[in-house]
């Protein structure tokens, strides 16, 4: 993808690039400026997350159109806080469908853990600001509280910018049809993994095994509930919330100490940790 080679005026660039940093990666924005197109990159290592409105044709129904945008609107600002507080890289939108990656564009090891722990985060405080339940007579729906799936999956993938005249950042490949197959095959209000995610986080959270499912020309994958996090490493008794020993094998584990180029990718909680104990890391 390429963009016009023409610079433009000195009282027009700053406002060129704020508007480019709305809707690209900052690295994105910086290669466009620099370069005048962005190349394509290949990422042997990055776990990708989906969430879905569960019944969101229902929903459309019961609610008046502007009711319907602006709850929409309530729930995708959640998810970009939560996603940003965990340093992860938030895609898309697509209709009800919310898509973010974490791995890209920083390679951190702590991918799929970061993502795991988002998902957790965005499940208690889902749960913490409840209304007052409106249900629909006759359908277990309710209008104020609406129920998310959430699908993780664990691999590679590609990133780049397609388009002329509406740039778009998005990532391709296997993984990406996974990580969509794991949200629809799971369930409301839980998190549903692949086994290439559970293979890296069983350490520190629990999880129930729930069989495979069928992906379309890649063939059956294992499946497995994220539950919470271990009781040995969790400060609350519902596993929602991450403890000073989780923090420390967090570090060691991935070796993220005061000095680590990648410390700002990494999620608030483990940079706070890290400022508060220097000594500690791998």
């Amino acid at each position: 993808m390429a963009v016009s080679s023409e610079k433009p005026s000195s009282n027009t660039e700053e406002r060129y690039k704020e508007t480019l940093l709305n809707i690209l990666p900052g690295y994105i924005v910086e290669e466009l400026i620099e370069k005048k197109s962005v190349h394509p990159k290949v990422y042997r290592h990055s776990t990708i997350l989906f969430t879905d409105v569960v019944r969101f044709s229902r929903l459309s129904v019961h609610l008046d159109p502007v009711t319907l945008i602006r709850k929409l609107n309530s729930y995708v600002t959640l998810h970009d806080r939560i996603m940003d507080e965990f340093g992860i890289e938030k895609i898309k939108t697509i209709g009800d469908s919310y898509m973010c990656v974490s791995g890209i564009p920083d390679k951190k090891q702590s991918h799929a853990v970061d993502c795991c722990l988002a998902a957790l985060n965005l499940l208690h405080v889902l749960a913490d600001t409840k209304k007052e339940t409106k249900e629909v007579e006759g359908e277990a729906l309710d209008l104020n509280n609406w129920a998310f799936r959430i699908g993780i999956h664990t691999g590679p993938c590609i990133s780049g910018v397609i388009g002329y005249k509406k740039f778009t950042f998005d990532i391709w490949g296997d993984s990406v049809n996974v990580a969509a197959r794991m949200e629809s095959a799971g369930a409301p209000g839980k998190i549903n993994i692949s086994e290439d995610t559970y293979k890296q986080v069983k350490d520190l959270f629990d999880c129930t095994y729930r069989g495979t499912q069928e992906v379309e020309k890649i063939g059956p994958v294992e499946m497995y509930f994220l539950n919470r996090i271990r009781a040995p490493l969790s400060e609350d008794k519902d596993g929602f919330f991450p403890n000073r020993e989780f923090n420390k094998q967090y570090c060691l584990r991935f070796k993220v100490t005061k000095s680590s180029s990648l410390l700002p990718a990494f999620p608030h909680f483990i940079q706070n940790y890290i400022r508060q104990n220097p000594n500690t890391g791998g």
